[in-house]
C-alpha cells in the first residue's frame, strides 16, 4: 500500500494547466500517482487556487499544501500592511499590540462584531503571512530593514 503524497499549491496548478491545456485527466492522474477524483476536485477548486497564488506576498505560500485564506481578507489584509509598515519603521510590534491593532481594524471596518483576536487567530495570521519574532538588533536590524524593503515593493 502506497503512502499518501503531499502537494503544495504550486503542483495542484500544474496538474491543473496541463488537463486545461488538453492533456486527459487520466494520463496526468497517472503520472501523478493520483486518483481520478483527487484531480477532478484540483480542477473544480483551480479559481480558488488561483486566487490564492495571487494574495500571497511570499514564494513560501506557494509551497504550502492548502490554499486557506483568511475569513475576512480586508482586516488581514489591513493588518499585514500596518504591520508591514510599523516594520519599516523599526518600531517593534508584540502580540498584544496586534491583538489591539486587529481588534482596532475590525471595529473601523465594521466587520464581524462576534470577532476576537485571539491567540489561535493570531498564530494563523502570522503563519498566512510567514512572520516570525525576531530581535532587532545589530547585524539583524540591516537584514529586517532590507527585508521591509522587498516586501513593501
Amino acid at each position: 500500500m502506497s503512502k499518501r503524497k503531499a502537494y503544495s499549491v504550486a503542483d495542484k496548478l500544474a496538474a491543473v494547466d496541463r488537463v486545461l491545456k488538453g492533456e486527459s485527466k487520466a494520463r496526468v492522474g497517472k503520472d501523478l500517482g493520483l486518483p481520478k477524483p483527487t484531480l477532478r476536485g484540483w480542477v473544480k477548486d483551480a479559481p480558488k487556487l488561483r486566487q490564492f497564488v495571487n494574495s500571497v506576498e511570499q514564494e513560501e505560500g506557494l509551497s504550502r499544501k492548502r490554499a486557506r485564506t483568511a475569513k475576512d481578507n480586508d482586516l488581514d489584509k489591513a493588518l499585514y500592511t500596518w504591520f508591514v509598515q510599523k516594520r519599516h519603521e523599526e518600531i517593534p510590534i508584540s502580540g498584544p499590540l496586534l491583538h489591539a491593532q486587529a481588534q482596532k481594524f475590525n471595529q473601523e471596518l465594521g466587520s464581524d462584531p462576534d470577532f476576537k483576536a485571539s491567540d489561535g487567530w493570531l498564530w494563523r495570521w502570522k503563519n498566512r503571512h510567514a512572520i516570525a519574532q525576531t530581535t532587532i538588533s545589530g547585524e539583524i536590524k540591516s537584514a529586517e530593514k532590507r527585508w521591509c524593503q522587498i516586501i513593501s515593493r
